[in-house]
């Protein structure tokens, strides 16, 4: 997929497959769409890099597919983010999983036509980006809560 000696069709193939494999163990992981949309936005944003809209995928439904993921408005993110020392775990996990949708949805911008979209991002990513989450309280190692 990355191998750029390799043609582009091949390349194209590879990148379904990573989807694919990537979105079946996830799946089988029992995992959230919340937690899983990073791993699978990775390889979808990778594709419309390398080969743009259509062939690499479809950037709207890329993009609206993670912001149906995000639950709160920039405002409330930022609110709970202040104070995320005084949430529980579970928020702050919470919190930690939209944020880690906002790279993606800022990297996958310049490739939206839909001026509504494009608007959409830039309020998520101007006001939700800017929320700083602490470091994981005592006895949480990941965001996994593991």
């Amino acid at each position: 997929m990355c191998d750029k000696r390799l043609p582009d069709e091949a390349r194209l193939r590879w990148g379904r497959v990573a989807l694919t494999a990537t979105d079946r163990c996830t799946q089988a992981e029992g995992v959230t769409d919340l937690v899983r949309a990073p791993e699978l936005a990775c390889v979808q944003v990778y594709l419309l890099q390398q080969f743009g809209s259509g062939r690499g995928g479809d950037p709207e439904a890329v993009c609206r597919g993670l912001l149906a993921l995000i639950d709160l408005e920039p405002e409330q993110a930022a609110a709970q983010g202040g104070s995320c020392a005084d949430l529980p775990h579970h928020r702050i996990r919470h919190l930690r999983r939209i944020k880690g949708l906002i790279p993606w949805l800022v990297v996958i911008r310049p490739h939206l036509e839909d001026e509504a979209l494009v608007a959409a991002v830039g309020a998520v990513g101007g006001g939700t980006a800017a929320v700083a989450v602490a470091p994981f309280p005592t006895g949480v190692t990941s965001a996994f809560g593991q």
